[in-house]
């Protein structure tokens, strides 16, 4: 799976220590022997869930706080 450095976005490919294009240092990934993702997957798909987790709860909150305004107006 390619990378991307993290200083100039350029794609890394893996196991490669420096950038081929600014020769920033590019950590290498680790990935987990059970489920197959590294710590980085799984924080962004955490990230991702939680901020689905509080749209799917504000988005019906803001229509009943606005439905509940104007009818109580």
């Amino acid at each position: 799976m390619p990378e991307f450095c993290p200083k100039c976005g350029a794609m890394v490919a893996d196991g490669t220590e420096r950038c081929p294009a600014c020769g920033a240092r590019v950590q290498p990934r680790v990935l987990d022997e059970k489920t197959g993702f590294t710590w980085a997957d799984f924080f962004n798909y955490s990230l991702y869930t939680l901020l689905v987790l509080i749209a799917a709860i504000a988005i019906p909150a803001l229509i009943a706080f606005l439905c509940l305004h104007f009818i109580l107006r």
